[in-house]
């Protein structure tokens, strides 16, 4: 089968290169895909990024809470493992989302309203959904609860 360029394509090509040829792997990356709209993909992420409303709590929960704080500061000094349950706020859109973490309980500062934990993590007390623990700290004082 004949092309019609068969007769050139083996042809050196007849003037003086000022830049030596690039090679086939060079001149192929040249046609490769590039985000025209750079930070597109990143925006359409943070989009669709779900984020939740803080829940608001009724007298019952607010004393539960309240009561399983006073037993941890009663008991600060034994260092028991509690896993608290809150509610963090989302840097750059509305809302938030829970978490769970565990830590002892390092100083409960009631004038800013915060527990520190041992490892410096400071928890909003109004944000907390949820104390729990393994240890029999709770059940110990479990006619207050």
């Amino acid at each position: 089968m004949n092309n019609k360029y068969d007769d050139i394509i083996d042809v050196n090509y007849p003037f003086l290169l000022r830049h030596s040829r690039m090679s086939s792997e060079s001149r192929a990356s040249q046609f490769a895909p590039f985000a025209a709209l750079s930070g597109y993909g990143e925006a359409i992420s943070e989009e669709a990024r779900i984020t939740f409303d803080k829940l608001e709590f009724d007298d019952d929960t607010k004393e539960y809470i309240n009561n399983r704080l006073q037993i941890i500061a009663n008991n600060i000094n034994n260092k028991y493992i509690i896993c608290f349950k809150y509610f963090v706020y989302d840097k750059y859109k509305s809302g938030g989302k829970y978490v769970e973490t565990l830590g002892k309980v390092k100083k409960i500062d009631k004038y800013r309203k915060i527990i520190i934990l041992d490892n410096g993590l400071e928890i909003i007390i109004s944000n907390i959904i949820d104390i729990t623990s393994d240890s029999d700290i709770f059940n110990e004082y479990s006619d207050i609860l």
